[in-house]
């Protein structure tokens, strides 16, 4: 009885191991599929640079994700762009949502952006798109702004030379404060 009983017990033991692995290698594989699936998000993620003039740029947000099909595009939540980082008054933009492609000089942001020159100047638009390249920033979206000299409003706007020269176009609307 214990002739047939003990290599019967083993060829239990074999083939309870065998299915053992076939299982753990089936949940595993499972595993792994819904991880590849999974976008990649970043918590406080931030990229440097410089602009074409060589001045250092920030470019941060609470949150980041990678775009499955192009892992170069960067949806930002919350995002700030920092211009001129290593200036004594840099630039920051701030913005609900952002679009930044890593290599592409062009960041556009979107939804409550705001514009602080650290002049004193301060703009609102919900559209901006910024150029760390050529030093820009401009959008075809309305745009109100204040600052030591006055207010202004317009339907479109270009900021070119690190903000000396501002363009404002349609429907423009200012008043001047005198000295």
């Amino acid at each position: 009885m214990f002739r047939r009983l003990l290599p019967t017990a083993i060829g239990l033991v074999i083939v309870g191991l065998a299915g053992q692995v076939v299982w753990n290698s089936v949940i595993a594989a499972e595993g792994k599929l819904k991880d590849q699936s999974a976008p990649i998000r970043m918590i406080n993620p931030r990229f440097q640079g410089r602009e074409g003039n060589g001045r250092a740029f920030v470019i941060s947000a609470d949150t980041a994700t990678r775009d499955d099909n192009d892992l170069r595009r960067v949806m930002l939540d919350k995002a700030v762009v920092t211009l001129g980082v290593d200036t004594p008054k840099p630039t920051r933009v701030t913005a609900n949502t952002g679009v930044y492609i890593e290599g592409d000089p062009i960041v556009r942001l979107n939804g409550d952006v705001q514009i602080d020159d650290g002049t004193g100047y301060h703009f609102s638009t919900e559209i901006a798109n910024l150029d760390t390249r050529m030093n820009t920033v401009q959008a075809d979206a309305p745009i109100t702004g204040t600052g030591p000299i006055g207010e202004v409003q317009s339907d479109a706007y270009q900021v070119y030379d690190q903000g000396d020269r501002i363009i404002f176009r349609g429907r423009v609307r200012s008043r001047l404060n005198r000295d």
